[in-house]
């Protein structure tokens, strides 16, 4: 077993994540960042491992810095080092400190609870500048003339649809009705989805309206949902927005974006023939697209 002597420099990676709300990795899947070399007297070689839906609990974000199975370090080594995440203005969050843990060919270091998933999202405008999440591993006391800041940047792909959606014959439809339409996309790998727009009535004057997504793509996919009314005047009106994971084939229900109904109240949003118009705007992932590494820069100090 292999101490890293103590030096003078420091090894910090930070790794861009950029769409991060679109990765799709399942629970317990994790996405794998680029091989680094530790340039270091050992040459010792990892790579990160990202659980955005947790390793073993799915309200944290999981992050391990794993060994490869070849280097030129033929024995486990004792390894310090720091995990972070770094908000818009460059601060340190999440702190998460691992000393002198042993590490063998193909061993991991980390930690399972990193990062609560919620305290992301609820603080995008912090942590999610730019739909970017910035995960920092600090690597300190190895054998180092000089401190290195690594690079990487990982891009995960979105497809924007947008279309208008028709319901015919809507003001003269009795109390319940369904519509259906698939999604359009210019995509050569089109997924299959199919939007249902329900009206369920209690009464006369009072019906509810439902929108219902079914995905036919067994691959998991994310996507955000926002649906406008478009009046006679074209101008259109929010209803509604919101997002969903599938992790495979399924419908999901998308909540009720009015329950006493707007819709049957204001006669500007139909049309002359009574029909009614809604904008559709849905945005879903799209796979990993980039994955490498950005730059390697050598100085004198690095935080």
């Amino acid at each position: 077993m292999y101490p890293i002597k103590a030096g003078k420099g420091t090894f910090k990676l930070i790794w861009r994540l950029e769409n991060f709300i679109y990765a799709t990795q399942k629970h317990r899947e994790y996405l794998s960042s680029p091989i680094f070399v530790l340039d270091t007297p050992l040459k010792t070689k990892w790579h990160l491992e990202l659980y955005p839906r947790g390793k073993t609990d799915n309200r944290f974000i999981s992050c391990y810095l794993k060994r490869e199975d070849h280097d030129e370090c033929p024995a486990a080594i004792i390894m310090s080092c720091e995990f972070f995440i770094l908000d818009k203005y460059g601060w340190h969050h999440f702190f998460v400190q691992i000393d002198n843990e042993p590490v063998g060919h193909q061993n991991i270091v980390g930690v399972n609870q990193f990062v609560d998933r919620s305290e992301i999202f609820q603080n995008k405008d912090i942590f999610l500048t730019q739909d970017t999440l910035k995960v920092c591993l600090r690597v300190r006391d190895i054998q180092l003339s000089q401190s290195v800041q690594c690079e990487i940047h990982t891009l995960f792909g979105i497809e924007k649809r947008s279309f208008l959606w028709t319901i015919d014959d809507f003001r003269q439809q009795q109390l319940s009705g369904q519509w259906q339409t698939e999604m359009p996309s210019t995509s050569d790998h089109p997924i299959s989805l199919k939007m249902i727009f329900t009206t369920i009535g209690e009464s006369e004057y009072h019906r509810r309206a439902k929108i219902g997504i079914k995905c036919n793509n067994e691959c998991p996919i994310f996507l955000v949902c926002e649906i406008f009314s478009v009046d006679m005047e074209r101008k259109s009106q929010l209803l509604a927005s919101d997002s969903h994971f599938f992790p495979n084939k399924s419908f999901w229900a998308f909540p009720p974006f009015t329950e006493d109904s707007q819709l049957f109240v204001s006669e500007n949003l139909f049309q002359n023939d009574g029909t009614l118009l809604l904008r559709c705007v849905v945005t879903l992932s799209d796979g990993v697209k980039l994955n490498y590494i950005v730059s390697s820069i050598c100085d004198a100090y690095f935080p």
